[in-house]
């Protein structure tokens, strides 16, 4: 990608996070005042998997990455901007490390019998510079799909994650088990 994308995806992804600040720091309410925003910040790994429905994905089975994320929240779910370091992918041997920016839409259940649940979308990019960093590359747009659960430890919750990732919605429909990649987050609300 050349650095024109770069910097229309790294000016889109700070104009999405001073959205999110922006909206945090006016709060959102309903016309009762019953509804409150906060926000979280979190610490994260994924283990990632080899895809081979997506030739360029980078990771090989067992990879790790950890994350930081920043979130919103109100009553019915939150965005998450997040960022994920990768070091020493095993999926190819050309790349050094992995940064991948990430943008979440996630969904919680509102009844308190079910609060803990989560399922959301998420798109993501991943930037690639080669070992003999002769090449810096971004891998391109691609999504995964996550379905998770909260713990709610008062001001901290750990949530856990099993997300799908594909490139194209035809990658989608190919669907294995063996494909599903797991997340845990420890996060700190305020």
């Amino acid at each position: 990608m050349n650095n024109s994308r770069t910097s229309i995806f790294v000016s889109l992804l700070l104009l999405v996070a001073c959205s999110i600040t922006s909206f945090a720091a006016t709060g959102s309410s309903s016309s009762s005042g019953s509804d409150t925003t906060t926000s979280a910040v979190g610490l994260g790994v994924r283990y990632l998997r080899d895809l081979p429905s997506f030739e360029a994905y980078p990771f090989g089975n067992g990879d790790l990455s950890y994350g930081l994320s920043y979130e919103i929240r109100d009553s019915a779910g939150y965005w998450q901007l997040a960022a994920g370091y990768t070091p020493r992918p095993t999926g190819t041997n050309s790349v050094d490390y992995v940064l991948t920016p990430e943008l979440n839409l996630v969904i919680q259940d509102t009844d308190p019998r079910w609060k803990y649940l989560r399922g959301g979308v998420g798109i993501l990019n991943s930037y690639m510079p080669s070992k003999d960093g002769s090449q810096k590359d971004w891998l391109g747009f691609y999504y995964h799909v996550l379905l998770g659960l909260d713990f709610d430890l008062g001001k901290f919750g750990i949530e856990l994650q099993t997300l799908y990732t594909f490139h194209t919605v035809n990658n989608f429909s190919e669907f294995k088990a063996s494909d599903l990649e797991y997340g845990c987050w420890l996060n700190y609300v305020f």
